[in-house]
């Protein structure tokens, strides 16, 4: 397993006195192990699995979802005019993008993230940061899909830590 993230840990003050510089904390280096790390980044992706999953779900049949109101932006993420690529639901892309980055998450962890992974995970991150963008230049904000959004930038960005260690 590859070494963990630095961070840092401690407290500053704001004013230079000299006497407050005496009695300053020690800032510690606490490291976040690869492992950790590791687990983040599945619970990131079962949520979105799970997100994108009721997203899919709601295409297939016509349940009201939980956190979305009628003419709310869940309804229109699905019917709306960004719903489909080339008559695809994007739902059902995303899943299948979620499922198989949690795969090979799983099955490659000790040498995960390799030079082709890290930039499938950058693109899907970029697609993520897009449909956030339409989501919020049309104020039509869908629960599901930002929790979908959200746990696919977190990925995203443990990827790029794993990627560097």
């Amino acid at each position: 397993m590859r070494a963990g993230v630095l961070y840092w840990n401690g407290l500053t003050e704001m004013t230079r006195s000299h006497s407050m510089k005496k009695n300053r904390p020690k800032l510690k280096a606490v490291a976040v192990s690869a492992d950790r790390l590791f687990w983040i980044a599945v619970f990131a992706l079962v949520a979105a699995v799970l997100a994108a999953a009721v997203m899919s779900v709601r295409h297939i049949w016509a349940i009201t979802l939980p956190g979305c109101g009628q003419l709310g932006g869940c309804e229109w993420a699905v019917a709306g005019p960004y719903s489909k690529i080339f008559g695809f639901p994007v739902a059902f892309l995303g899943l299948g993008y979620f499922v198989g980055s949690l795969l090979y998450l799983l099955l490659t962890r000790s040498g995960y993230p390799d030079r082709l992974s890290i930039w499938v995970v950058r693109i899907g991150a970029l697609g993520s940061l897009v449909f956030i963008g339409i989501m919020l230049s049309h104020g039509q904000i869908c629960v599901w899909c930002a929790a979908t959004h959200v746990g696919n930038l977190i990925f995203w960005s443990i990827s790029e830590k794993l990627a560097r260690s």
